[in-house]
């Protein structure tokens, strides 16, 4: 999966994630992160500036990969599937992802508050390219006739709120679960919550 990144540069960046989940972006050192790779910390100035660097570049190099492929490839292994399944498997591939990295992306929702530079990063790395997937998912099924004409903003935009809802509970709001069903959150987004007649259930 990342095998155009170089072996050593890859392993400060797995560590840089690691030792930023552990103890946050500012509380982690350079130090730290080439002990946890096992190599020197001349070899991390030999690849990258600064912590910050090595930031941008796990955004550049490693979130897309996690973040954006394995939704791409979801998709396109639900093309097939009626609308229920398929935007259930989309769900669940976004919790999987959140459940894995919710304390990574909160450092980078935070640090994007003070870094012009890594906001346009994660926008345009992460944001806009799993918007237009997602997006493209639902507008696809509503003009193949699943879905009623609304606007695809709309549930796109809902699964971005309860992702990011998501990211902050986990190990802030409440203690790390996973209470949420994917199953259940599909039933919500395509069936509402006003209680059906019995006719129609």
């Amino acid at each position: 999966m990342f095998s155009d990144i170089h072996p050593t540069k890859l392993a400060i960046m797995e560590a840089a994630v690691d030792e930023f989940t552990k103890k946050g972006f500012s509380g982690a050192t350079t130090k730290e992160i080439a002990r946890s790779a096992g190599i020197s910390e001349g070899a991390v100035f030999r690849h990258f500036k600064n912590k910050m660097d090595i930031l941008y570049e796990i955004i550049e190099k490693i979130i897309p990969m996690m973040g954006v492929d394995t939704l791409k490839q979801t998709i396109c292994e639900c093309k097939e599937l009626e609308i229920r399944e398929a935007l259930q498997h989309i769900l669940e591939n976004r919790l999987e992802i959140i459940w894995k990295w919710s304390a990574f992306v909160r450092i980078i929702m935070i640090e994007s508050n003070y870094d012009d530079k890594l906001r346009e990063k994660y926008r345009e790395q992460v944001y806009k390219p799993i918007h237009q997937l997602i997006y493209g998912f639902f507008q696809e099924r509503i003009q193949t006739g699943n879905l009623r004409n609304i606007d695809p903003e709309i549930p796109t935009n809902m699964i971005f709120s309860f992702v990011l809802f998501e990211t902050f509970r986990q190990g802030i709001i409440e203690p790390e679960t996973k209470d949420f069903s994917a199953e259940n959150l599909t039933d919500v987004i395509l069936d509402g919550m006003i209680k059906r007649s019995e006719n129609n259930e």
